[in-house]
C-alpha cells in the first residue's frame, strides 16, 4: 500500500504559492470573502458520498463562486473551487479556474501544476506538456543540499520536490533527490518511507490520486 503520508504532500502540492496576490480591496469585502471561504471549506470537509456529497459540494461551489466575485486575489478561494470540481468529477470546470486564474497570476506554478495534471488525465497530454515544461524550469532552479544535519522542513522539501518531478515526468531527477537524501539519512524512518514509496510510485500513480481518474 501507498504511503498516504507522502502521496497527499503531492497532491497538496506543496502549495508553492499560497499568499494572497496584491491588490488593493475593499477591506470589508475581504472579510466577506473570508467568511465564504470557511462556510465552503467547512462543507467540503462534511460531505459525505454519493448523491449527498453532489449536494454538499455545489453549495460549497455556489459559496466560492461568491467569495471570489468579492475578493478574487486569495488563491485559497481558486485552491477550493479546482478541488470542488474534482471531486464532482467536472475536470474541464476545474481546468477553467486554473485557466481564469493563470491570466491573473500566470506566475502561480500550484495552478498550473494542477492544470498540467488535469490536462494529462483529460488525455491533453501536449497541453499538459506545456504546463509541465514550466514547472520543470522551475524545479530545475531548486537546489536542495544533502547532509545529516536537515532539518525535518528540509527534509520534507526534497521529498515533495522528488514526488514533484515525478508528476512532470522527470523520474530520473525524482530518483536523484531521493537516493541522495536517503544516502545522507540512512537510518531516518521519513526518508526510508519516502525511498520506498517512490520505487513504486509512477506518474499515472500520483496524478490519478490527485485528479480521481
Amino acid at each position: 500500500m501507498k504511503n498516504k503520508f507522502y502521496m497527499s504532500m503531492v497532491i497538496i502540492m506543496m502549495m508553492l504559492v499560497n499568499s494572497s496576490c496584491g491588490q488593493s480591496i475593499n477591506s470589508n469585502n475581504v472579510a466577506k470573502a473570508q467568511t465564504l471561504v470557511n462556510q465552503a471549506g467547512a462543507l467540503m470537509m462534511s460531505a459525505s458520498a454519493g448523491e449527498e456529497e453532489k449536494v454538499t459540494l455545489n453549495k460549497a461551489v455556489d459559496l466560492l463562486k461568491k467569495s471570489i466575485e468579492l475578493n478574487d486575489t486569495v488563491n485559497v478561494a481558486a485552491q477550493s473551487l479546482i478541488i470542488c470540481y474534482i471531486r464532482l468529477k467536472e475536470p474541464q470546470k476545474a481546468i477553467d479556474i486554473c485557466t481564469q486564474w493563470l491570466k491573473k497570476f500566470p506566475k502561480d506554478e500550484n495552478a498550473r501544476l494542477q492544470r498540467g495534471m488535469l490536462y494529462y488525465s483529460s488525455k491533453e497530454f501536449t497541453l499538459a506538456d506545456s504546463d509541465f515544461d514550466i514547472i520543470k524550469a522551475y524545479l530545475a532552479k531548486q537546489n536542495p543540499t544533502f547532509s545529516s544535519n536537515l532539518a525535518p522542513a528540509e527534509i520534507n522539501k526534497i521529498i515533495n520536490l522528488s514526488f514533484l518531478n515525478v508528476v512532470v515526468g522527470n523520474q530520473e531527477h525524482a530518483i536523484y533527490l531521493i537516493d541522495h537524501l536517503k544516502t545522507a539519512l540512512p537510518k531516518n524512518t521519513i526518508v526510508d518511507r519516502a525511498y520506498l514509496d517512490m520505487q513504486k510510485t509512477t506518474r499515472d500513480d500520483v496524478i490519478r490520486k490527485f485528479t480521481g481518474f
